[in-house]
């Protein structure tokens, strides 16, 4: 008899979390649905630290134990481009992109032509439209952006690798960067003197005539303009010797020459096997299968915390029963 009852009460308590499990499908049903799209990278430096580049940096080093090895985790500076404002406003500003933002959002302006606040609100959506996954053992980086839009989190995604890769050709300026541009300034500007000792050489006698002394600069990148009352001036050499001196100091810079040569190229090639890019393994592509609202899971929960209530309750009741017989 007291089974029958307590079997009758659970039986009729059952209900509950039926109709709990309708309501949150239909409520759920109507929650606007949002889709992923991620694309998978790989970071690498360019010139790997080996191949042709290590052979050819050897044969101008001659050997010298340069460390060709690649140095820094280029997964983690990656991360850190991606997660700037910077980068996240070049993606607002690209032009395959603009126009479908303007329509997602409802904004009529140009993101450009928007005033700073009302465009860092704009910057703050879309990052907040994206997540990034580092995979440190495989030094893959997975890039997704989620939003109503099923075609729009592809583009999105794939515009940011494409404004990275920019960010990357434009703005990166390592230790190897700054000395091939200052060994390539010191070769032009040694050149240039070698070409203008070149013509002085040439036309020696008809710049100077019959003079049998002259005044001479001995500073290199001037020397061969004296400007009368600068310390790097030296009055009455005699014409003949200055001759001899600028044919040893022709030999100097050819010499000076063909070290900054060997140097620009080291340079170059150090430069390149340190530029950090990335490939990608996987492009963006749309996925019609939404993400979010997960409905079953957001269902079963629903249902399976009403019968954790409902059993609580029941046995509650049970107790207060056996209490009162």
């Amino acid at each position: 008899m007291l089974g029958t009852s307590l079997f009758n009460i659970f039986k009729k308590w059952l209900i509950i979390p039926i109709l709990v499990g309708i309501v949150v499908y239909i409520v759920v049903s109507f929650i606007p649905k949002k889709f992923e799209s991620n694309a998978k990278i790989l970071p690498h430096q360019s010139g790997g630290g080996g191949g042709g580049a290590a052979a050819l940096l050897s044969q101008f080093t001659g050997g010298m134990g340069l460390n060709l090895g690649g140095g820094g985790d280029l997964g983690q500076k990656i991360m850190l481009i991606f997660k700037t404002r910077k980068l996240a406003e070049n993606v607002l500003d690209s032009k395959d992109l603009e126009e479908k933002l303007k329509k997602y959002w409802g904004v009529k302006e140009g993101f450009s032509d928007l005033g700073f606040s009302k465009k860092s609100r704009y910057i703050g959506m879309l990052r907040g439209m994206m997540s990034f996954d580092d995979d440190k053992k495989s030094g893959m980086i997975t890039v997704s952006c989620m939003s109503k839009d099923i075609e729009l989190s592809a583009v999105i995604t794939n515009t940011y690798l494409d404004e990275l890769q920019n960010m990357l050709n434009k703005n990166t300026y390592t230790s190897s960067k700054r000395n091939r541009v200052f060994l390539e300034k010191q070769l032009d500007g040694k050149k240039k003197e070698l070409l203008e000792v070149g013509k002085v050489l040439h036309s020696f006698n008809d710049i100077y005539g019959q003079q049998s002394k002259v005044e001479v600069s001995y500073t290199a990148g001037s020397i061969t303009k004296a400007d009368k009352g600068s310390d790097s001036v030296v009055s009455n050499v005699p014409k003949s010797y200055y001759f001899n001196y600028l044919q040893a100091y022709v030999g100097q810079l050819t010499e000076v020459l063909k070290v900054l040569s060997q140097q620009y190229e080291i340079a170059k090639i150090e430069e390149k096997r340190k530029d950090i890019s990335f490939e990608v393994l996987d492009k963006a592509i749309p996925i019609p299968s939404a993400v979010l609202p997960n409905v079953l899971l957001v269902v079963f929960l629903s249902v399976f915390s009403s019968i954790v209530i409902e059993v609580g309750v029941f046995f509650m009741k049970t107790y207060k029963f056996f209490e009162m017989n």
